[in-house]
């Protein structure tokens, strides 16, 4: 089977850190682009409903502050040194490449590093961060607004 992000370096269908001139045979073409477009309408959807699953429990276990503070931690942390770090080392090869592919004419320099840093396939942990940080704001704040019920103590009397 082949993975998502290399049937899109073959077809060109979008953005990666290499890229491959598009297929001449228009039927491997129209595979390649219909497997991603099946793949993409459903996986990362249930990837962000499986993690989703799982964040009410854990908010309920730690606290809106001790939750947030672990997701910047097991999240923030590794976006911060993708974007400024592995995101720009992979993102060289495309200067190495031949500019009728990447349409990249400027010299590989110091002044090209801005361009170089990105989220790349981390967006999905960027977006898994403010998800989670959105549904710990209002968790806290629906938590302060709504009364919590009382079990009752004795049971409701029966009969006139």
């Amino acid at each position: 089977m082949v993975p998502p992000h290399l049937a899109i370096v073959y077809t060109g269908a979008g953005a990666f850190y290499y890229v491959e001139p598009t297929p001449i045979d228009p039927l491997a073409l129209a595979v390649l682009v219909v497997f991603i477009a099946i793949n993409q309408a459903y996986f990362m959807g249930l990837l962000f409903l499986i993690s989703g699953y799982f964040s009410p429990g854990s908010l309920e276990r730690k606290g809106a502050r001790r939750f947030v503070k672990d997701r910047l931690i097991r999240l923030g942390i590794p976006l911060l040194i993708f974007f400024f770090v592995l995101n720009p080392i992979a993102a060289i090869g495309l200067w190495a490449m031949p500019a009728s592919l990447t349409h990249i004419t400027t010299p590989l320099s110091w002044q090209a590093y801005p361009q170089l840093v990105g989220l790349g396939p981390m967006w999905f942990a960027a977006m898994l961060l403010v998800f989670d940080i959105s549904f710990a704001i209002w968790w806290a704040i629906r938590r302060n607004r709504v009364p919590h019920r009382r079990a009752a103590t004795s049971p409701p009397a029966i009969g006139p």
